[in-house]
């Protein structure tokens, strides 16, 4: 424990190298963490949200592809938990995977050698108590007011200084530890970068707006986006068959189904209890063939996974989800968004 040996000298000196080693540790864990966060955000494909969720898709269609189509069909349900899982595992893999560059290492040793030498320079103790008063204002208060009830000789200064180094060198081992704690994940520079990862109720389409910003007082606060295939999140007809259409297909006069109510208008659905959603076709379409070529794939599964009809042929040939050739499907995003 600090001050184990009373408000002596010894203690004083046990204090000052604690407050200096922790602070150290501090600045030096702060630069490990923000190297490790560049070196994320340096991916390529963490450019912006539209580039992730390319990511994304792409990752999880080639798991479709082969044949495991459990993931898909779980995200679909819940594609707001679904994109952040993977996202967090992504980024936290890069995080981890650049511990080799030492920045930690390097950046103690740096602050350690430069307060040394700042204490080996001073003159007096509240030289030192600057010193400490930069590294930890929590310190000041004690070490602060020794020097009224305590006075140095130049000799008994120079051996209060060299304590103070020893007890540094001698603990500095203790505090050259780089803690393993901090998530990526935490990190709001990387989470901004995903946007906006709401769900639509009705098809579970990501929002495409930036991250936080239904918090917004003005429209902007309205969740937008390439709706989907309603299929996709499991949302099916009367007749038990699984829907096929996007939201903006629905038309005014549709009656629907959902919580509690029964037989509302879409009309009345969307102003009463969507307001915060925007239901038209939006502008960014890229991903739009993509979705449909998603519910080619998993309609089945789906379907089977919640007990319900898959859709019929002829409802998947009338709104596009037939035919589509993955491969062509992501080159022709690709040389959207170049």
């Amino acid at each position: 424990m600090l001050l184990e040996q009373g408000f002596t000298e010894t203690a004083l000196v046990q204090l000052i190298a604690h407050i200096i080693l922790k602070f150290t540790k501090q600045l030096a864990t702060e630069a490990e963490i923000s190297h490790r966060i560049r070196s994320v955000l340096d991916l390529p494909w963490i450019a912006s949200s539209e580039e992730i969720r390319l990511q994304y898709f792409k990752e999880l269609a080639l798991e479709v592809q082969r044949g495991d189509k459990k993931i898909a069909v779980r995200d679909f349900r819940d594609s707001k938990s679904g994109i952040e899982s993977w996202y967090a595992k992504k980024i936290e893999e890069r995080y981890k995977a650049v511990s080799w560059d030492r920045i930690f290492s390097k950046e103690f040793e740096v602050r350690i050698r430069i307060y040394r030498r700042m204490i080996s320079e001073t003159k007096n103790v509240a030289e030192i108590v600057s010193i400490v008063s930069l590294a930890h204002t929590a310190g000041v208060g004690i070490v602060s007011d020794w020097p009224e009830t305590q006075t140095f000789d130049p000799s008994e200064f120079d051996a209060f200084k060299n304590a103070i180094l020893t007890r540094i060198d001698q603990k500095k081992k203790e505090y050259e530890v780089f803690e393993r704690r901090y998530s990526s994940s935490k990190n709001t520079d990387l989470m901004s970068r995903l946007g906006c990862t709401e769900g639509c109720y009705w098809c579970r389409a990501l929002c495409w707006g930036e991250r936080g910003h239904d918090e917004h007082v003005d429209d902007t606060r309205i969740h937008h986006s390439s709706h989907q295939p309603r299929g996709l999140r499991g949302t099916h007809q009367k007749s038990k068959h699984l829907g096929v259409r996007s939201c903006h297909m629905s038309n005014d006069d549709d009656l629907v189904d959902f919580r509690q109510f029964r037989k509302m208008p879409w009309k009345v659905a969307k102003a009463e209890h969507f307001s915060d959603w925007k239901f038209s076709k939006h502008y960014n379409e890229k991903f739009d063939e993509l979705m449909r070529w998603f519910m080619q794939e998993l309609h089945n599964d789906i379907a089977q996974s919640i007990s319900v009809l898959p859709p019929t042929a002829a409802r998947l040939q009338r709104y596009g989800c037939v035919g589509l050739n993955l491969h062509e499907i992501m080159q022709r995003i690709k040389e959207q968004m170049s």
